[in-house]
């Protein structure tokens, strides 16, 4: 039941899988802690991988040698992932606020945009 509804198998729900359009009469909300998070690890609709959205990365050596020393993970395919991951949230957040009605406002209090966790501008 819970794959026909949201197309994403069971384990694998992610803000990602709001996008899908089976998932329309969903909604996504998310506390203020969320954003006070220094990481952000989501599951890309799938648990055989976890994309980390980092606020304030750091640098130290150990990491770096460690990433200079695998090509998969060079520093262009984290760019690219970065990028998906804030355009994917971006188009969430879009989506998200879109469905902000008049009808959600008298269910969910005149506070349901305040709320909402908000990455980047609309």
């Amino acid at each position: 039941m819970f794959f026909l509804t949201h197309k994403v198998p069971l384990g694998c729900v992610t803000p990602f899988a709001v996008m899908n359009e089976s998932a329309r009469d969903v909604s996504l909300l998310l506390d203020q802690g969320f954003k006070t998070q220094e990481h952000c690890f989501f599951h890309p609709l799938s648990n055989d991988m976890t994309i980390s959205k980092v606020v304030n990365p750091s640098v130290s050596g150990k990491n770096t040698k460690e990433k200079a020393g695998n090509k998969a993970h060079s520093s262009s395919n984290y760019s690219a992932v970065e990028l998906f991951v804030e355009e994917i949230l971006h188009k969430t957040l879009r989506l998200l606020l879109s469905e902000i009605k008049e009808d959600s406002i008298k269910q969910h209090g005149e506070n349901l945009g305040s709320r909402l966790r908000i990455y980047g501008k609309v």
